[in-house]
């Protein structure tokens, strides 16, 4: 069977897996434009940090709306069929509230020394892959290969609704 098809014909984890690339590119943009602005120096530091303020924001949306959904849609419902993923939604939900932590403080960090938005940031896009690792090969892959097709179809009707 091929990764992101299931059984059931319903995949809800290939949206979500979508997502995924959606944000990472965004990461890559944002990491592009923190090193630009810590090492292009003083005359490009204006319009580099509109670049690292303007990729933030779209980093932040994408990022924000998905975890949304997980927390809201997904993660409950995966909990009450695979009990044994409740270590490892607590591992995301505690990431989910350092994604928020560390955006706002990056929002506040703008004006700020670049070195320091630089690394604040950096932090930020390895947090996220590894976030993202974590998800696509443990719940992702559990959601894929243990639930039935009925709990498969359940989940991705209660997506949909929130969206």
């Amino acid at each position: 069977m091929e990764a992101g098809k299931c059984r059931s014909g319903v995949c809800v984890c290939q949206s979500l897996k979508d997502d995924h690339k959606t944000i990472l590119r965004e990461a890559d943009v944002f990491y592009e434009a923190l090193n630009k602005l810590r090492y292009e120096g003083r005359a490009q530091r204006a319009a580099n940090r509109r670049a690292v303020g303007k990729s933030l924001s779209v980093l932040k949306k994408h990022l924000l709306d998905h975890i949304t959904v997980e927390e809201k849609k997904i993660f409950p419902l995966l909990v009450s069929f695979l009990p044994r993923l409740e270590a490892v939604m607590y591992l995301l939900y505690s990431e989910h509230e350092e994604f928020r932590e560390n955006l706002r403080s990056l929002e506040k960090s703008i004006g700020g020394l670049p070195w320091a938005l630089q690394s604040q940031g950096m932090y930020l896009v390895c947090l996220l892959r590894s976030h993202f690792q974590i998800e696509t090969q443990g719940v992702y892959a559990a959601v894929h290969d243990e639930l039935r097709p009925d709990e498969k179809r359940r989940l991705s009707k209660n997506v949909a609704a929130f969206g």
